[in-house]
């Protein structure tokens, strides 16, 4: 009878803690999502709602940044990259990972990550942009996506400044340290 007893309350027990852990686990998972949608340096879709956290880059969509720009005129700026790009990964490690560079990008700008090979399709400017030659099981360089062309990009990682109409105002080439950055982002 005591096993039983015993086994019943590690029964329980375990229920009660898988309980527990699925309900904390979905809202730590809710809140480590928002977390990573705050500080990742991948691309993730927002709302047309503006909200700066305060914390790590505001990541934006290449398709919200229409809505966005009608909301609250500012600045976007697009981080072509792609994925077999080191300097692009140095970027996002060393430099996009700076807390001087994230509050100055924020303020700013919009800020865009645009994988210039990658499979996505975007609304842009009235258009469907997409790469139709994009092999998804080829590694390393793939074809080259119809806005990377039409941003006229060459090397990566290419930082594209966009006006309030989506007019190419400025690019910056190639990696750069969170100082040499913050001083391009003091021209623009």
């Amino acid at each position: 009878m005591r096993q039983f007893s015993i086994y019943t309350l590690v029964v329980a027990f375990s229920a009660l803690f898988a309980f527990s852990c699925n309900s904390e686990k979905t809202t730590t998972d809710s809140a480590a999502l928002s977390q990573a949608a705050i500080n990742t340096t991948q691309p993730t879709t927002k709302k047309t709602e503006i909200k700066s956290t305060g914390e790590g880059l505001d990541w934006y969509s290449m398709s919200d940044v229409e809505a966005l720009v009608k909301v609250d005129k500012k600045k976007i700026l697009v981080d072509v990259y792609t994925k077999w790009c080191g300097p692009c990964k140095m970027m996002d490690k060393n430099t996009f990972t700076n807390a001087d560079v994230q509050k100055a990008i924020n303020e700013k700008f919009y800020a865009v990550k645009f994988d210039a090979e990658g499979a996505e399709t975007y609304k842009f400017k009235g258009k469907d942009w997409g790469n139709p030659n994009h092999d998804p099981n080829k590694r390393g360089r793939n074809s080259r996506h119809d806005l990377a062309n039409f941003f006229s990009v060459r090397g990566y990682p290419t930082l594209v400044v966009l006006d309030e109409n989506f007019n190419i105002l400025q690019k910056v080439v190639g990696y750069k340290t969170p100082d040499k950055l913050l001083a391009e982002l003091k021209t623009m």
